[in-house]
């Protein structure tokens, strides 16, 4: 019996870890992991690849804690941020900061503090809601935001557009964006398939109508 305990820990372990890789394509068919990043299939690369909502940390997707209290990031004559104190004031940043260094900081993702409550987006997007060096600032790392192609702001949060087929059928089918081309490939290709079908027998039928009426 303890035996057989083991073995299935041991078993669990293996199924936990992620898939190793040797080369940047070495994923792709891994659903859920089709990024080879650092040897190991992982879920992303950077905020685009995650769920609206979600942001990339080290290869894995995580949900951003928007809703909390925040203060709006200040910003000195020249443009350039005045960023939170690590251990101060860095709670109340809208987003997810990284202390690489006292002087260097990484944003894992920025949203907008909009009255003191941290928001993932403004409505529409729309820079111009913000003041002239704000808008600078989040053109320049629009790629740290939750805001891409083929999402809309609802309620300050990031959600898929109704309108984006690939964003819906890739939810739907828990595929990467990939493997849901393919699969849209394959379902254009039945279509196809089908059409051929059916004219062959419609040519076929009307031969079989010609030749009964065809002079002898």
């Amino acid at each position: 019996m303890n035996k057989i305990l083991i073995l299935a820990f041991v078993i669990g372990l293996v199924a936990g870890e992620s898939k190793t890789c040797t080369y940047s394509n070495a994923c792709i068919g891994e659903s859920g992991t089709p990024y080879c990043i650092n040897g190991q299939c992982r879920a992303c690369k950077s905020n685009i690849d995650c769920s609206p909502g979600s942001f990339c940390r080290t290869g894995s997707c995580v949900s951003a804690s928007s809703g909390r209290s925040c203060n709006s990031l200040q910003f000195e004559y020249d443009g350039n941020p005045i960023f939170p104190t690590m251990g101060q004031d860095d709670q109340q940043f809208c987003g997810s900061l990284i202390y690489v260094s006292s002087s260097q900081i990484d944003i894992e993702w920025m949203g907008f503090c909009i009255r003191g409550k941290c928001a993932e987006c403004i409505p529409d997007y729309d820079l111009s809601l913000v003041d002239e060096k704000t808008a600078t600032f989040f053109r320049k790392y629009w790629d740290r935001t939750l805001m891409f192609p083929g999402t809309i702001c609802e309620n300050s949060q990031v959600v898929n557009s109704k309108s984006d087929l690939r964003s819906q059928l890739s939810i739907l089918l828990d595929l990467p964006l990939a493997v849901g081309g393919s699969i849209i490939g394959l379902l254009l290709m039945i279509c196809c398939l089908l059409t051929t079908i059916v004219m062959c027998y419609y040519n076929f039928s009307r031969k079989k109508q010609w030749d009964k009426y065809k002079i002898k």
